[in-house]
């Protein structure tokens, strides 16, 4: 029965993650509460070991520390936990899923809600009205259509979380049989990728184009090239059809576009330099933005997660986060040269691909700390490490 909660828990989150922020957190509930079940039931707790919980640990403690030393300890560690919670279906998964089938009707899953929410955006896109939360989106000037949000409330959230789907499922693609599959999985991937088009988000763009690039590296072969030049292609048609895909596109090269940004950047560096070693503490950015913020600035949050990390934790908690992730990308990526099984490796690709597109993005916009994407981060992450973990014995065949 714990085994079947926990089960109903991982699917109903790939169900619900790209439709409901709160059905999500209950299906994360639902999983912790089946693995409760499950260890008192057998009376036994036996902790599965990831290869990087220790890194994990020395993130979290960095968190804690400079949360605990700050002008507001209380609020500080409230929001720390607010911001890492969503690693309990990280654990939650590695813990509780060896079972390859799941894994399979999991991603499935995920990609086919995520499909649904694409045809929610195309109807925003065009329509400009969020008919759930019954409100105006968002446009820009140049633009003649609305920044598409899906079942989200921003559209940069929404990139993030398909942008992720979207690796997945060419990763998948690669590694199917039937044509019934290849037919469902090449039409997603069209589908989603023009989703996040429609949110006109540039920092996604950026991050698809770097991971692009690595999968045709990882993959080699013609095949996986000629999927970065199909992309290339299906953006070149549409920005000629619809010039403000392109004009959007480019003015992440103009620093007048992004003045703001820059600002809020040097504001974070001005906060960083009086408290280098641990930060102010988790969120309490605005305690100290007034003081810091250089005259210009009009962005009230770092919008960048190495930016937003330094400031509430200083070197110490940056450097632990750049390992942390460095250490997932790189038992990753070594268990996927050593894997032989198609379906799981190929799982592996899109997840380790998703996580680094994050990464990436990151680097122009807080996707760790949106609690959509961040939900969807760790559990992507979760089941990359489920596979590494199951398919550790394989590193040592080779």
């Amino acid at each position: 029965m714990s085994k079947k909660i926990v089960n109903f828990g991982l699917v109903g989150f790939a169900v619900s993650s790209p439709l409901s922020l709160f059905a999500a957190e209950m299906c994360i509930a639902i999983v912790v509460i089946g693995w409760i079940f499950r260890i008192i039931s057998e009376k036994n707790f036996q902790w599965k070991k990831s290869p990087i919980d220790i890194f994990i640990i020395f993130y979290l403690s960095s968190q804690i520390i400079s949360s605990a030393i700050s002008i507001a300890p209380v609020h500080a560690l409230h929001a720390m936990i607010d911001t890492e919670w969503p690693m309990l279906i990280f654990f939650g998964l590695i813990n509780n899923c060896d079972d390859e089938n799941l894994l399979r009707k999991v991603a499935y899953v995920l990609i086919t809600f995520s499909l649904v929410a694409s045809l929610y955006a195309f109807w925003e896109y065009f329509s400009g009205w969020d008919v759930i939360r019954q409100k105006k989106l968002a446009g820009l000037p140049e633009i003649a259509h609305y920044r598409a949000e899906g079942f989200f409330e921003f559209y940069l959230t929404f990139a993030g979380y398909q942008s992720v789907v979207l690796l997945i499922t060419i990763s998948l693609f690669i590694t199917v049989s039937t044509m019934k599959e290849k037919i469902f999985l090449s039409s997603a991937s069209v589908i989603l990728f023009l989703s996040i088009l429609a949110t006109y988000a540039r920092s996604m763009l950026f991050a698809l184009t770097i991971a692009a690039v690595i999968f045709a590296i990882m993959k080699g072969g013609k095949f996986a090239w000629r999927i970065l030049v199909i992309g290339v292609i299906i953006f070149a048609m549409i920005s000629f059809f619809i010039p403000s895909f392109y004009h959007r596109a480019s003015s992440a090269f103009s620093a007048e576009e992004n003045i703001d940004r820059i600002n809020v950047y040097k504001t974070c560096i001005n906060i960083a330099k009086d408290y280098p070693a641990f930060g102010v503490g988790v969120e309490n950015f605005l305690l100290y933005y007034d003081q810091y913020k250089v005259p210009e600035n009009k962005l009230r949050s770092p919008h960048n997660d190495y930016f937003n990390v330094l400031v509430n934790s200083g070197i110490v908690g940056l450097v632990t986060f750049l390992v942390l992730w460095s250490a997932f990308i790189y038992y990753c990526t070594r268990a996927y040269f050593a894997m032989r099984d198609s379906f799981s490796k190929n799982l592996l690709l899109g997840c380790t691909l998703g996580i680094i597109t994050l990464l990436f993005g990151s680097i122009f916009q807080g996707y760790y700390t949106d609690i959509e994407n961040s939900m969807q981060w760790w559990f992507v992450a979760g089941i990359a490490m489920t596979i590494v973990v199951n398919k550790e014995k394989l590193l040592h065949e080779i």
